[in-house]
């Protein structure tokens, strides 16, 4: 048995950044004007910094853990450690603050919109039925660390 998930957890960002980049190319709605752009920029890398340590923080932990870290794959250990102590999504947070960092870095008020459908996507399509299978498959083990680490911070 598998956590039944509607879509392929990056692709909805991907879906939504590309969406994003597209809006802003078309019809450009900056954040901020030409002389903070530069800060912008440079917290937006500070994001994308943060989803890759995020990114590969998580995957470190479930090779560890000996369990894949495809979501379509059949899950064989509960992963509390690493960065799933703060929160119990880490490659999804990671997938929203990417966003979130190609948002800043290009100056686009488009992508800053669409990292809420994002996030809303990764909560309906994956998040729920993933938690839904865990929670089946890890009891109270599951329930327990559901209550001590939030689902996104």
């Amino acid at each position: 048995m598998t956590s039944g998930i509607r879509a392929f957890p990056p692709l909805i960002a991907a879906i939504g950044i590309v969406i994003g980049l597209a809006l802003t190319f078309a019809y450009p709605v900056p954040i901020v004007d030409d002389n903070a752009r530069r800060s912008l920029f440079g917290l937006g890398v500070v994001f994308l910094v943060i989803w890759l340590g995020l990114a590969i923080s998580a995957n470190v932990t479930f090779r560890r853990k000996g369990t894949p870290v495809n979501p379509y794959a059949p899950t064989t250990a509960l992963a509390q450690d690493g960065p799933y102590k703060f929160t119990r999504n880490p490659m999804y947070l990671g997938l929203v603050l990417m966003t979130v960092g190609f948002a800043l870095v290009m100056n686009s008020m488009w992508l800053i919109l669409l990292a809420v459908p994002v996030m809303l996507a990764l909560r309906n399509l994956v998040i729920v039925h993933e938690e839904r299978y865990l929670e089946g498959k890890f009891g109270d083990e599951y329930r327990e660390y559901s209550k001590r680490v939030r689902r996104w911070l």
